[in-house]
């Protein structure tokens, strides 16, 4: 049995289990029965959803071998699946041929102490169940390279030659879930500096009797949190917002975050009412001014103070904010300031300011001149500065002779009867009557109305129609012209306005009668409605209808004269003031006439002295 011994490789094996974090081995010893070793319970740990047992092989350091042996490892791979080898000598054979199988060869080891770690992972199988049985199988071989000689699993071979079986029990595997963590509902959302807010997270997979958590905040400024999830925001912090962090005391990669927005203390702010007020100057006056904090903070005083005063009676009360002024002050303006103080703020002081001005009436009148023509009127308009209490102002008219002129809320009339050349209106402050300005007018005698008739001359024959129009100028009224005709022989001899002469212009048709008598030299009149005593003529003469005649000169229109009443000849100059002569006057003494019968005479003594001129020339 010893020879046997020597000459086959000294039988060894070693058996671990690592479970959770630790490693089980133990060492096997060659011999010469058949060892059988068993396993331990032992508890694995689940990490990130991966359960895995090690189970570690060594060598046994005592024996003194020579020769190379063969390890199968088998285990069930509907529960398990290779993780890791680890190995220094040890050489793969077969790495899972068959799933769960595994051959390794010992082959010489340098030292006689090795160790042989393998890592099988349980499947998923483990998260839904609380226990597992699950173990390895071991099985060693002598296998001799030089003899080419491999002993079967079963014993003895034919040889008589030992082989050493070492099975496992199976281990009973406890499940334990990976812990969790998680913030509670109602956490603090933001923190006021200076406050504090409690927050609370749940551990989950934890059987600690603490289930404990570790709490931490990312502040450079001085906040903190306790053991107890209480966060502390300091005075100084600078941070926006910051990031509370709770981790578990078992496993301290499973931490959760919650972020909590820091937010100012309460600002303080300060409110006056009035912020402005206007009064009259030199009349004294009582003014009560309220300032109002607006904080959550509890403690604010408010103090009221006045600066501008000239006089010694213009007084503020510090307490109440009753301002007095003298009715002898000077000062055109006051500012009172209302502070507000509370230590429990952000803004620890603030203020705010009202104006007080002190003012006097002053009028203005524009225009300060005019020129008004009479007959006319002109619009003043009055400004009031300061008049707080709109009193505005009385008008008042100087220097005007006629009652007619009159100025009625700063509308000045001037009459046609007019004689004053100069006046003044004046405007007065209702609430200073010591207030008051004026504007100077000149009256001027208006421009006498104008009328031109558009034609002047005109010829037109037995039957027809001509149009004329009256340009109106310096008709304030409007007035417009009436028109007429003197002259005419024939009832149906008429002119007819077409529209009513307005301002500038107005228009009229001259229809002559079939049987006006030819030569008949009509007067057309534009009268000015407003001025009867203004007229302006045209001169029409009437030529047969079918008569060509040659056209006189509109600037010197042949006019029939009156031998005995010379003054009655037109006026070329203005065209107004001279009537021209009547039917009559033309029958008894008509120049054209006489002027067609010397035209006669000559034609004829020209036709006979061509006559003479031709006899003698035969």
């Amino acid at each position: 049995m010893k020879k046997m011994i020597r000459r086959v490789m000294s039988l060894f094996l070693v058996l671990g289990m690592l479970l959770g974090i630790a490693n089980f081995s133990t060492t096997i010893s060659a011999d010469d029965e058949v060892v059988v070793v068993t396993g331990s319970d032992a508890e694995v740990t689940q990490r990130g959803g991966n359960a895995s047992v090690t189970y570690k092989f060594e060598l046994d350091p005592t024996l003194d071998y020579f020769s190379t042996c063969k390890l199968t490892l088998k285990w069930d791979p509907a529960l398990m699946t290779l993780d890791s080898i680890n190995n220094t000598d040890f050489v793969i054979i077969r790495n899972e041929v068959v799933p769960g199988v595994m051959d390794i060869r010992l082959d010489y080891p340098s030292v006689k102490k090795q160790t042989l770690t393998i890592t099988l992972n349980f499947k998923d199988v483990l998260k839904n169940t609380t226990e597992v049985e699950a173990g390895v199988e071991a099985l060693f071989e002598e296998y001799d390279v030089g003899l080419g000689l491999q002993y079967e699993v079963s014993g003895k071979d034919v040889n008589d030659r030992l082989a050493t079986e070492v099975s496992v029990t199976d281990a009973t595997v406890k499940y334990n879930p990976p812990v969790s963590i998680a913030m509670n509902p109602g956490n603090p959302t933001s923190i006021m500096k200076g406050q504090s807010g409690t927050f609370a997270a749940t551990v989950t997979n934890d059987d600690t009797p603490a289930k404990g958590i570790t709490w931490s905040v990312n502040s450079t400024a001085g906040s903190t949190i306790d053991g107890n999830g209480k966060l502390t925001i300091a005075e100084g912090e600078s941070a926006t917002s910051l990031i509370v962090t709770a981790a578990s005391v078992k496993d301290p990669s499973k931490k959760v975050t919650a972020t909590v927005a820091v937010t100012k203390k309460p600002g303080l702010s300060l409110t006056i009412n009035p912020t402005s007020k206007k009064l009259f100057k030199n009349e004294g006056h009582t003014v009560n001014f309220t300032a109002k904090a607006v904080t959550t903070e509890a403690g604010t005083v408010i103090k009221y103070s006045l600066t501008g005063a000239k006089h010694a009676g213009t007084i503020i009360d510090v307490n109440t904010g009753e301002l007095t002024i003298d009715k002898d002050e000077i000062a055109s303006e006051l500012t009172v300031t209302a502070t507000a103080e509370n230590n429990a703020t952000e803004e620890k002081k603030v203020t705010a300011t009202a104006k007080v001005s002190l003012v006097e009436i002053s009028v203005v009148v524009n225009p300060t001149s005019a020129t008004v023509e009479k007959g006319s009127a002109q619009d003043f308009k009055a400004t009031v500065t300061n008049d707080l209490t709109n009193d505005g102002v009385t008008w008042k008219l100087e220097g005007n002779k006629s009652d007619k002129t009159t100025l009625i809320d700063g509308k000045l009339t001037v009459s046609e009867d007019e004689t004053a050349t100069d006046l003044k209106v004046i405007a007065t402050s209702v609430k200073d009557p010591s207030k008051s300005a004026s504007a100077d007018v000149m009256v001027v005698e208006a421009p006498e109305i104008t009328i031109t008739i558009d034609p002047m001359n005109a010829e037109v024959k037995q039957g027809s129609t001509q149009d004329f129009t009256a340009l109106v100028g310096n008709d304030k009224k409007n007035g417009g012209v009436e028109w007429s005709i003197t002259g005419a022989t024939s009832k149906d001899t008429k002119i007819e306005t077409n529209t009513k002469a307005k301002l500038l212009s107005g228009s009229a048709t001259l229809t002559v009668g079939e049987d006006e008598k030819v030569g008949t030299v009509i007067t057309v009149e534009a009268t000015s409605v407003t001025d009867g005593s203004k007229v302006a003529t045209a001169k029409v003469v009437v030529t047969a209808k079918d008569e060509i005649t040659t056209p006189t000169n509109p600037t010197n229109p042949t006019i029939p004269g009156n031998p005995t009443n010379p003054s009655k000849a037109p006026d070329k100059t203005t065209g107004t003031d001279v009537k021209p002569s009547t039917a009559a006057d033309v029958k008894t003494g008509d120049n054209t006439n006489m002027g067609l019968l010397m035209m006669m005479l000559g034609v004829s003594s020209l036709g006979i002295f061509g006559v003479v001129r031709r006899k003698k020339a035969e």
